[in-house]
């Protein structure tokens, strides 16, 4: 499936990053602490990789938390669990709401690896966007590719939910309109497929008692009013 081989392919670049700029810093792994290192400057004032190891989730804005590591494993599980229950129940989702699903479990899973593995429970960030309009930073938080897999995602489901799902809070009247139309032409496809089975199997069992009549050989067992197989008790 396409959407698995996304979820891969972000995965192993989240991992491949987070391991090629902690080599690149020269820090020995679980000795960072707060501190951050600069690696390379990629467009001046503006892009930067700088590594640090984040104790305080996704970019750093959950330091209030005490035992994190725990909490971001549970919560991850949780979150984890979920989408395989959905994905278990759910029908007919599209490739928006499928790309979208792989965006977020390849992400939650990028940083659960480093939550599991790393001495101490830390997350590899790396990626810092500069935006400072004179007046300090905006945004002063490092990230990593999985950080940027699971917003792209969750901004993702979240316009599938107002704008795309069939029952969105924002659809159009146009689109409601189309849809319902889809809807309709897959009911009289169906309709018309049942009619036409109906119909092989009315004619297969004229067929089978006609054989039998002249012949005295010949399926006579076969029922139209069977469960669809063709196959039933005509005695």
């Amino acid at each position: 499936m396409w959407y698995a081989v996304i979820a891969i392919l972000v995965l192993i670049l989240d991992q491949v990053t987070k391991v090629a700029v902690a080599a690149a810093s020269g820090v020995t792994p679980g000795t960072l602490g707060n501190e951050k290192i600069l690696v390379k400057k990629l467009i001046d004032g503006f892009l930067e990789i700088e590594y640090c190891e984040n104790n305080n989730g996704m970019m750093g804005i959950f330091s209030f938390l005490n035992n994190g590591r725990l909490v971001f494993i549970v919560a991850t599980v949780i979150i984890l669990a979920g989408i395989t229950v959905y994905l278990f129940l759910s029908k007919n989702r599209g490739k928006w709401l499928n790309t979208a699903i792989a965006l977020i479990i390849s992400g939650a899973i990028g940083n659960f690896i480093d939550r599991l593995f790393t001495d101490g429970g830390y997350v590899r960030d790396m990626i810092h966007v500069i935006i400072d309009f004179g007046n300090g930073e905006i945004f002063p938080y490092i990230f990593n590719v999985a950080d940027i897999s699971l917003v792209v995602g969750a901004i993702m489901l979240i316009i599938e939910i107002l704008f795309i799902n069939k029952d969105a809070v924002f659809m159009t009247k146009k689109r409601r309109e189309k849809l319902e139309r889809r809807q309709a032409e897959a009911a009289e496809k169906i309709a018309e497929a049942k009619k036409v089975v109906s119909e092989n199997l009315d004619a297969e069992y004229v067929d089978a008692e006609s054989d039998f009549e002249t012949t005295g050989v010949g399926n006579a067992n076969v029922n139209p009013k069977t469960d669809g197989t063709g196959t039933g008790n005509g005695n």
